[in-house]
């Protein structure tokens, strides 16, 4: 089972990295712009298919004196032909508020489907936002769409171990019937600080909609789930879940980790413990 779960963790990280340019010190360098950004904060998608390159992240307008009650923004900007960055474009409508932690924007993410449009999403207090930049055509900063609203994704924890459910975003690009997909993942504290769980969303292209999230961890002793992360199988279109499962524990600092396998486009799940002894919740494992 150990052998198993080696195995799949590195088929995942694989599947993952493709074909998302991971934010890295080198694109960090390379990219001209996010001057008052942090690298965590930039997001790079590279889209082979499209020979383009898309970046977003949080831009914090209180560095520049004149612009100090600003706040933060979500810029935009793509690789031109070139080879230049096009001018950044404020995406939100709603600022963020550098001061107030529980204000702030976090986790911009981006990515094109099929046909190239392009996908913008990001966490704003409260709130899981996405914007469709072909939909929207120059009205970048007019409207935010809600995919679903949230409760602290960015600063949970666990027996007093910090941890995280912040939004990830991911394209399927098999040939399966829903090739194509863009589905959002997260952790959420909707349902109590110890009843954690996680969520899932894709966007309806035939209805031009996100659909309601799906709740993919429930489980009946309302122990708590969190700490996601999921991959598209380029083969199958399977949705594949990762996390921290406590459903077994009644007390004492342990967990599990899950599988969560999701057929249908996202919709039914089937579950697999990759585990076989139990992981200490501390510190040294969720740094």
């Amino acid at each position: 089972l150990i052998c198993l779960t080696l195995l799949f963790q590195i088929s995942f990280t694989q599947i993952l990295r493709s074909p998302i340019e991971w934010n890295s010190e080198k694109a960090f360098l390379d990219f001209p712009y996010c001057e008052n950004t942090p690298a965590s904060q930039l997001f790079i998608y590279d889209d082979e298919t499209k020979k383009t390159k898309h970046a977003v992240w949080v831009e914090n307008m209180g560095a520049n004196s004149i612009m100090k009650n600003k706040g933060e923004e979500i810029h935009y900007s793509f690789k031109v032909a070139d080879g230049t960055w096009s001018y950044p474009k404020k995406v939100n409508a709603i600022n963020g508020k550098i001061n107030f932690p529980d204000s702030t924007l976090k986790s911009p993410a981006v990515l094109t489907d099929i046909n190239g449009k392009v996908f913008i999403t990001w966490l704003a207090p409260g709130i899981i936002i996405s914007k469709n930049l072909e939909d929207l055509g120059t009205e970048l900063g007019t409207h935010d769409f809600r995919i679903a609203e949230v409760k602290n994704l960015a600063m949970q924890k666990v027996l007093n171990v910090k941890t995280q459910g912040l939004p990830k975003m991911r394209r399927d690009n098999s040939s399966g019937e829903f090739s194509g997909r863009i589905y959002v993942c997260w952790g959420d504290e909707k349902h109590g600080e110890k009843n954690k769980d996680i969520f899932l969303s894709y966007y309806d292209a035939l209805n031009h909609h996100w659909v309601q999230p799906v709740l993919v961890t429930y489980r009946p002793n309302h122990k708590e789930q969190f700490n996601p992360d999921f991959c598209i199988s380029p083969k199958t279109g399977m949705v594949y879940l990762l996390y921290y499962d406590r459903q077994n524990y009644y007390r004492g600092n342990f967990t599990d980790v899950y599988l969560a396998r999701g057929k249908s486009g996202g919709l039914n799940y089937d579950y697999l413990k990759l585990n076989d002894q139990p992981i200490p919740i501390d510190e040294k494992t969720f740094s």
